[in-house]
């Protein structure tokens, strides 16, 4: 949907279905937005990708923020607040456009992913058995997984004790792979990490690069990636090239908490082909996200309303937006539009819904 009735009643509905009923209440509400370099559809059902399936949704966007979405109760305007922010320290959850770029400082191009998710989620949309409960589950995986390998690693300063991405429910991350997907099939020659909580259980040392082995249909370990533990930045070469498409990430215990990450990002030391390429932000689509969204049966309004209800099979969510700039028409602005190179963020600076 792009354009919406200015009525109280009708925006304060909408608020509810997609903000949840409590959060819209409140006036509260975050969402992710992920972004789109392809002709905007006149409709969701004319996506050039299916947009039930969030996942697919991911892989198809080319840039995405994590923004506060409030909702007006006395005037029934949707504002937006560019980012969500965690805390003293953090950043703003905003990845890059995803382009190549050459990383001088460390001598290798930078790539990006087309998605990160949990295993169980994969291996269910690849049977064809993914449920709307399962992409809401890989979902909360996705997420922060996806904005620590989308981020600018140059924001980060070593000594940095904020809590940026909570990349795993629990201390047992092991219990819980997130598997990668590149758009082609890539060299990987280096990573970057950096955790959080220096000095204290809540980091790790290592995790286990597995790669998908397409004629098997079997994770190959590829080999362990070891890496310092504590809060400093690091970027670590593999002992060996690893040319894959489709890798899995198995992280080690953190001792007590969580594993917590800044950023988590992929190098490689072959040259892309497409250094100079830009990117025009065309469209965007925002789903709702915030802590515990979309925990199963935890009782919250979203999941009441919106998940598991017994009348109707359910979708999340979705706020569908053509995106402009100071000098164009769009719902939603952000600072520049057209034109996009590597290593530059999508900055989001309002959203209008109206009634035409």
């Amino acid at each position: 949907m792009y354009l919406f009735k200015h009525q109280h009643a009708q925006m304060h509905s909408i608020s509810e279905i997609f903000l949840g009923k409590a959060e819209a209440q409140s006036g509260g509400g975050r969402g992710m937005i992920f972004y789109f370099d392809s002709e905007p559809p006149a409709s969701l059902a004319q996506a050039p990708f299916n947009t039930t399936n969030i996942f697919d949704i991911v892989r198809n966007s080319c840039a995405h923020t994590h923004s506060n979405i409030t909702y007006h109760r006395e005037s029934g305007a949707f504002e937006l607040d560019p980012y969500f922010v965690r805390g003293d320290g953090s950043v703003d959850p905003a990845s890059l456009v995803n382009l190549p770029y050459l990383d001088e400082t460390n001598n290798a191009w930078r790539i990006f992913p087309r998605l990160s998710v949990s295993e169980d989620a994969w291996q269910k949309e690849k049977a064809g058995t993914l449920t709307i409960d399962d992409q809401f589950v890989g979902f909360r995986t996705t997420v922060p997984t996806f904005l620590a390998m989308g981020v600018d690693p140059d924001d980060y300063v070593d000594g940095n004790k904020a809590s940026q991405f909570y990349v795993s429910p629990n201390r047992y991350a092991y219990n819980d792979p997130i598997v990668v997907e590149f758009e082609t099939e890539q060299t990987l020659s280096h990573v970057g990490i950096h955790q959080t909580h220096s000095g204290s259980s809540y980091d790790n040392t290592y995790f286990d690069l597995d790669v998908y082995n397409e004629d098997t249909q079997e994770w190959d370990r590829a080999e362990r990636v070891s890496y310092p533990g504590g809060n400093n930045k690091s970027f670590v070469a593999l002992a060996t090239p690893v040319n894959a498409k489709t890798i899995r990430l198995v992280p080690q215990d953190t001792g007590y908490y969580g594993w917590i990450l800044k950023y988590l990002t992929f190098y490689t030391n072959v040259e892309p082909t497409d250094l100079n390429a830009t990117k025009d932000i065309r469209w965007c689509i925002a789903l709702p996200y915030w802590n515990g969204i979309y925990n199963r049966y935890s009782g919250t309004d979203f999941d009441t309303y919106n998940m598991y209800t017994s009348f109707s099979d359910s979708n999340c969510p979705l706020l569908a937006m053509t995106v402009g700039d100071n000098d164009s028409f769009g719902t939603l602005f952000v600072e520049k539009a057209l034109g996009l190179s590597a290593k530059q963020k999508v900055e989001p600076v309002s959203l209008k819904l109206f009634l035409e």
